[in-house]
């Protein structure tokens, strides 16, 4: 088979976990004998084309007033000039015919769409190449990709979103297929509308291959809780940091809170200006590997609809445990007093009552620590999720 898989990143160009997923897919595809191409973008002008591992990469000069990935500060009125430019972008789109006319895909799976516009799907239904859209985020709803503004989810659309997100309900009915990588960002997309006629809606869940644990280092002589990511105000990292200062105000016990991840300078600075602590440690990236084995739980305090962040299966892939917010597909993976807790971040001190559990039931601990790698098995097992997008293709070639 030959597959074109179309993402605005391609590694070594890294913004988020869909990047790294993909670049597994694509490797794990292509060693299962498909022959792959990836269409992404770069900063500059032109065609830049490479081959990685076997695979074709080609990479096309944004078309749009500004690079928005790894940003800078935009004013108001030109974010929204980008966004409308890329609603419907038919500059992008005959780089789009260019690399198909090259490739001659027998399929074409598209990923994330900022810096192509629905325009990718319009290029593949003229080419007649079926095509399948893998939902990552709610670009397809929010040009934000976040459906999350002003500190609140957004329950439905808003003004600005459905007027630049207008055409897109028809266009998405002309794909043959659509993955949700959970549950909850499939079903949010069929309930704004979108992808209601396509003939194949799968759930495919991530996974990922562990690096070999390292040696345990947990501090003895008490607890650890840690949270690794990027440091942004939608995965929650100051409400976790505030519900961790009020427990070691009422507890003389050693706790500490560690923090992996970075963010944009101005923010992760005051960050550690607001919770400065003996106990609060700032530790910038980390090697999740060794990471997990500092720490006694996992805290994702997401306050947006996260779709399905693969921090959490990793972390119970090492052993262990995590609190998880009720938030998108982390409810998907974390199964309530087996192999974590969850808990709803709109409840007042919910995330406290969560953390003070483990503090007061140690055995509880013990069993979701045991529990966490066996809950997870499907996902740190990419051979699975290989075979299930190499189905669906299958499926998708039959109609």
């Amino acid at each position: 088979m030959r597959i074109l898989f179309i993402n605005p990143l391609y590694p070594p160009d890294i913004f988020g976990g869909a990047e790294i997923v993909l670049s597994n897919l694509a490797n794990g595809l292509a060693q299962r004998d498909h022959e792959i191409a990836i269409l992404s973008l770069h900063e500059g002008r032109g065609l830049k084309t490479s081959v990685v591992n076997g695979i074709k990469i080609y990479r096309f000069g944004i078309r749009n007033i500004y690079w928005p990935f790894f940003p800078s500060i935009q004013p108001s009125w030109k974010r929204l000039l980008w966004h409308a430019i890329d609603s419907y972008n038919p500059l992008a789109g005959h780089d789009i015919r260019r690399v198909i006319d090259n490739f001659r895909p027998d399929i074409i799976s598209c990923h994330n769409l900022p810096g192509f516009s629905k325009v990718a799907w319009i290029e593949a239904v003229n080419a007649k190449v079926p095509i399948v859209q893998v939902l990552h985020d709610y670009y397809a709803i929010c040009p934000k990709t976040t459906m999350f503004n002003k500190g609140r989810n957004c329950e439905k659309p808003c003004v600005d979103c459905t007027i630049l997100r207008l055409p897109h309900a028809h266009a998405s009915n002309k794909l043959s297929a659509v993955v949700g990588v959970s549950y909850a960002v499939l079903d949010k997309h069929l309930k704004a509308g979108l992808f209601s006629d396509v003939p194949l809606k799968r759930i495919i869940h991530n996974a990922c291959t562990l690096k070999e644990p390292k040696p345990a280092q947990r501090n003895q002589d008490g607890l650890t809780f840690g949270f690794i990511g990027t440091l942004t105000l939608v995965k929650g990292i100051e409400p976790l940091a505030e519900a961790f200062i009020r427990l070691t105000a009422q507890f003389d016990r050693p706790m500490q809170l560690l923090i992996g991840g970075s963010g944009k300078d101005e923010y992760v600075a005051e960050l550690k200006r607001r919770y400065a602590s003996d106990h609060i440690l700032f530790l910038g990236r980390v090697d999740p590997a060794v990471f997990f084995n500092q720490i006694d739980v996992m805290v994702i305090p997401s306050i947006w609809n996260e779709p399905f962040p693969g921090v959490v299966y990793e972390s119970l892939g090492y052993g262990t445990p995590v609190i998880g917010a009720k938030r998108g597909g982390i409810p998907e993976i974390i199964k309530h007093e087996n192999n974590g807790l969850t808990y709803d971040p709109d409840e007042l001190h919910a995330l406290d009552a969560s953390m003070l559990r483990i503090l007061e039931d140690p055995e509880l601990l013990v069993e979701m620590r045991k529990n966490a790698l066996p809950s997870v098995r499907d996902f740190v097992n990419e051979d699975r999720m290989f075979i299930q997008h190499e189905r669906l293709y299958e499926e998708v070639l039959d109609l």
